[in-house]
């Protein structure tokens, strides 16, 4: 994709346009002549259609399903997307409709990231970048999780899943890639590339195009595009297995029901964190993302949440380097 961000923006458009498809295959179900062409294509078991005949069928099926007269009206969704693309279009931010060859080449990243979910809290590292991250889930999301939420006895528009949650994590994770790159440009390192580890396939695969059937990943999706909109960072994800995942499992896990998160323990057990400073997300991003998951509403993509900030470097560590490879 030369414009990586703008399948965020186009799902209402895909969703509308496949609601349309299926609307007039119904349609046309009550058409005789439809219904001829479909025997031709599905004949009688005994009846034998010609190759030549089978071709012409198929031809006319598929021409009647996309050239219907039928008239649908354009639905909420797609309105405030159309309302959305208008305001891009029309911003007086400039906007790079494009993106750097090096975030478009397959080729090994600038550095990586691995990250895990609970239904606690979230936390990520980057032994490249030298920082990691632990957050507590406000208690708005706490009590629309599984662990509040009887498994046989919730509404599914209510229920924050631990899918959107593993992609709460790998959207933080890349705020924090961001603002360390901008804190600490490398004149060799133009246009990096961040790859994020997660053991969730559904996050994972939200990377690579848009949720599709979830509500809250849609919405989360714009959250992320108003970062990745004239971004010089990349990002990619990658499947890892959850128990090879353990160092972002134990930051994720620090924080239990009614305990405080043991950061003193943490660093013991993972020595690595010692020379990483802690990035702590902005306040209004937090709540962007709660108001997201609790009330779904549309994040605006050029409205930017601000920069994060990172701990102090820890007394006698060395300065983080960039992995270059």
């Amino acid at each position: 994709q030369i414009c990586p961000w703008i399948k965020y923006m186009v799902v209402a458009i895909y969703d509308s346009i496949r609601f349309a498809l299926r609307a007039n295959k119904s349609f046309l179900k009550h058409s005789r002549v439809y219904q001829r062409y479909h025997s031709w294509l599905h004949p009688p078991p005994g009846s034998s259609v010609s190759p030549k005949e089978r071709a012409f069928a198929l031809s006319k099926v598929m021409r009647g399903v996309w050239s219907t007269r039928k008239v649908f009206h354009i639905s909420l969704s797609l309105r405030k997307t159309l309302g959305l693309l208008h305001s891009v279009v029309h911003s007086d931010r400039p906007i790079v409709w494009g993106s750097p060859i090096s975030h478009l080449v397959s080729r090994p990243p600038d550095a990586e990231a691995w990250g895990d979910a609970s239904l606690f809290a979230g936390g990520a590292l980057s032994l490249d970048l030298s920082f990691w991250w632990h957050l507590e889930w406000p208690t708005d999301i706490q009590d629309r999780t599984l662990n509040h939420i009887q498994y046989w006895d919730y509404d599914k528009q209510q229920l924050i899943s631990i899918n959107v949650l593993e992609f709460v994590v790998i959207i933080i994770t890349y705020v924090a890639a961001c603002d360390h790159w901008a804190l600490s440009p490398s004149s060799h390192l133009p246009y990096p590339v961040l790859l994020n580890w997660c053991d969730n396939t559904s996050a994972d695969s939200w990377i690579a195009r848009a949720s599709r059937s979830s509500p809250q990943g849609k919405a989360l999706g714009l959250l992320l595009c108003s970062y990745l909109i004239n971004s010089p960072v990349g990002v990619r994800s990658s499947y890892i297995a959850g128990h090879t995942n353990t160092l972002a499992d134990r930051i994720s896990r620090s924080h239990s029901s009614g305990h405080a998160p043991n950061f003193s323990r943490l660093l013991q057990d993972i020595p690595q964190l010692r020379s990483c400073r802690r990035y702590h997300p902005h306040p209004e991003l937090v709540s962007r993302i709660c108001h997201i998951l609790c009330s779904k509403p549309i994040p605006d993509p050029i409205k930017k949440p601000p920069r994060g900030h990172f701990d102090p470097e820890p007394v006698g560590s060395s300065p983080s380097l960039t992995n270059t490879r």
